[in-house]
């Protein structure tokens, strides 16, 4: 058997569709299943914008062209705000994991997904936001 590790996003519809696939599919190489990052989280780190744009410290930029994905505009500080003050309360991995979860759990307990696959939580490094 040759292990596969699936790393963050699947485009699928939703988790259920990512738990159901990747076990018929490759359950018996597997030894985690992420959720998939669906949802509000596909596009990776890009869910992570109307975090950075509730922050009173941080103001956007416009938006600029990039030739793969959407446009997005980049964060900077506000002129005069304090760096040292920076902090994000709830970057939402938390909910998602716990919901996600829950759901994992289900679906192994009725043997949608097998017994010796974990779940897999991914969340970008800080860097990832630089």
């Amino acid at each position: 058997m040759i292990p596969i590790l699936l790393v963050g996003s699947i485009p699928l519809i939703d988790n259920e569709q990512v738990f159901k696939c990747v076990s018929e599919i490759m359950g018996s190489h597997l030894r985690y299943i992420p959720d998939g990052e669906t949802g509000k989280r596909r596009m990776w780190i890009g869910f992570q914008e109307c975090v950075f744009a509730r922050n009173p410290l941080l103001t956007q930029d416009p938006p600029f062209n990039i030739h793969y994905g959407p446009q997005i505009g980049k964060f900077r500080f506000r002129d005069g705000s304090n760096r040292m003050e920076l902090k994000f309360d709830n970057l939402g991995y938390l909910e998602a994991a716990l919901n996600s979860f829950a759901l994992f759990k289900k679906l192994k307990e009725d043997g949608t997904i097998p017994t010796h696959v974990r779940f897999q939580v991914s969340v970008p490094s800080p860097l990832a936001t630089v």
